[in-house]
């Protein structure tokens, strides 16, 4: 993925890039976390972990904004 504004490239691996697709319109934590342990063999608790940790950097390096609802 190419963020324009800073001309940085990211790489994502398989799961950030389904993580990526979702994001294509606003969405919970818990319905992130639910669309991925549909696909992924991941237990519940780590899967959340790890959202949270994505999200958070891709909101530091301006890839989304994070709001609560």
């Amino acid at each position: 993925m190419m963020a324009v504004d800073s001309d940085s490239y990211y790489s994502m691996n398989e799961s950030a890039a389904a993580v990526w697709e979702l994001l294509e319109k606003p969405r919970s934590l818990d319905e992130l976390c639910m669309a991925i342990l549909a696909d992924f063999s991941v237990p519940e608790a780590e899967c959340r972990s790890d959202l949270q940790a994505l999200l958070g950097e891709m909101d530091r390096h301006r890839l989304l904004t994070i709001t609560t609802a």
